[in-house]
């Protein structure tokens, strides 16, 4: 026992020393964190007039009644492709709207999570 007690004193006392000095900074380590994490009040302005829209863009449902859609890829004539999260595959085209049967759609499909 009397072994055990001659490094136990010594490295109990080692760890109060680190505890202790730990403690005294601890203001130093936070304030260094929260500085960093301020979030500004603003957005800085752009200075080219590159940027400047005439009238705000126009956002509307082009397809509704659909069930959760998921990912879109866009085509460069305009017309998309989409999931949905029951696993069917969807077209849109631009002139005609959406394809009345899904490309792909999964029979015995688990959509249970993401």
């Amino acid at each position: 026992m009397k072994s055990t007690s001659r490094w136990l004193i010594p490295l109990l006392l080692a760890l109060l020393l680190v505890v202790a000095v730990l403690w005294l900074l601890r203001s130093e380590f936070v304030a260094d964190r929260v500085d960093d994490e301020v979030v500004p009040d603003s957005v800085p302005v752009a200075e080219t007039d590159d940027a400047v829209f005439e009238e705000a863009p126009l956002a509307a449902n082009v397809v509704t009644g659909l069930e959760i859609p998921w990912s879109i890829a866009f085509f460069q004539d305009g017309s998309f492709v989409f999931t949905e999260r029951v696993g069917r595959l969807r077209y849109y085209d631009i002139d005609t709207g959406l394809a009345p049967e899904p490309l792909f759609d999964p029979e015995d499909f688990d959509h249970l999570g993401e």
